[in-house]
């Protein structure tokens, strides 16, 4: 109820926490689709937000996006990721997920390699 109410105040924090919740399943019956709308609702928020947190973010957004196969969204955020991230191993796992998404794009025959 805490984190439901400081969201709806819209303290940036609390997003991230929720969606963990949510996402887990830990406390709540697991919504991947609401952490997902949580995550995406923090990189909305009309305030000053750090790269490294609107990056983690869009990390997260990428394995949400992979849980639900919609890999045309996998592919955008992983590449934020690729594109932002100042750490190596966020870079090579952003890279692996870009290759992921794209093999099953082509297996869904949305794109060519």
């Amino acid at each position: 109820k805490e984190a439901t109410k400081r969201v709806n105040a819209k303290d940036p924090m609390a997003y991230s926490t929720l969606a963990w919740i949510y996402e887990s399943g830990m406390f709540v019956d697991q919504d991947i689709n609401y952490a997902i709308s949580l995550h995406k609702g923090f990189l909305s928020l009309d305030v000053e937000l750090t790269k490294s947190s609107v990056t983690a973010t869009h990390e997260e957004l990428a394995k949400l996006y992979k849980k639900e196969q919609n890999w045309l969204a996998v592919s955008e955020h992983a590449q934020y990721v690729f594109d932002n991230t100042t750490f190596e191993f966020n870079k090579e796992y952003a890279a692996r997920l870009m290759k992921l998404a794209q093999d099953k794009l082509v297996e869904q025959g949305h794109s060519k390699r």
